[in-house]
């Protein structure tokens, strides 16, 4: 599997300004530039590929390439949790790029996270041997808006958050440890994903 390509990226943060905003007890606009960074931080620490939970939080679109398809019959996704799909394409036996009709393949889910598996009574074509023979195009997030982020995660961004603006250096002086790290694992360790 290569690595996933997002094509689409989500069209709104999980964590409005205003939300962060209001959560910071902050009620006017001058540092908005930087709590909207520290949103856009947050938010890619936790989401997409690279995040540390491998799951999509607003939903956005992600291409992920197989060498050929599986003799097993399953073709596992990155990025959880998966809405749709949105193509699979192959390049053919002749090195043609087709669409595989959407009869031929189904979208479950399991205990490792989504995954394309073939119909029983269908059969994966041949693919010509080249590392990207097999696109699947997906639509991966909780949903369209941050209402839809599970509660524990937008609580841990909020926390992240709120202690990125109160401690903006890598190193606090004169101060007891804090304990947030503990509280963000714990919030986030159910939605942790599993690497493929």
């Amino acid at each position: 599997m290569l690595k996933p390509v997002r094509t689409v990226a989500p069209l709104v943060e999980p964590i409005s300004l205003e939300e962060a905003r209001a959560r910071l007890r902050i009620d006017h606009h001058e540092e908005d530039p930087l709590i909207a960074a520290l949103i856009a931080a947050a938010t890619a620490l936790l989401d997409g590929w690279s995040g540390i939970l491998r799951r999509a939080l607003i939903n956005q679109t992600w291409v992920q390439k197989f060498p050929r398809f599986p003799a097993g019959a399953v073709l596992g996704l990155a990025l959880a949790p998966v809405q749709s799909i949105v193509s699979v394409s192959y390049f053919d036996a002749d090195n043609v790029q087709r669409t595989l009709d959407a009869s031929v393949y189904a979208l479950l889910d399991d205990e490792l996270g989504p995954f394309v598996t073939r119909q029983v009574d269908q059969a994966w074509p041949a693919t010509f041997a080249r590392e990207d023979a097999v696109s699947v195009t997906y639509v991966a997030g909780y949903g369209p808006s941050g209402d839809d982020v599970p509660a524990a995660i937008r609580h841990a961004m909020h926390l992240i958050i709120g202690h990125w603006y109160e401690h903006r250096e890598s190193v606090v002086v004169g101060t007891n440890m804090v304990h947030l790290p503990l509280a963000v694992n714990a919030l986030l360790g159910p939605y942790r994903g599993i690497r493929l």
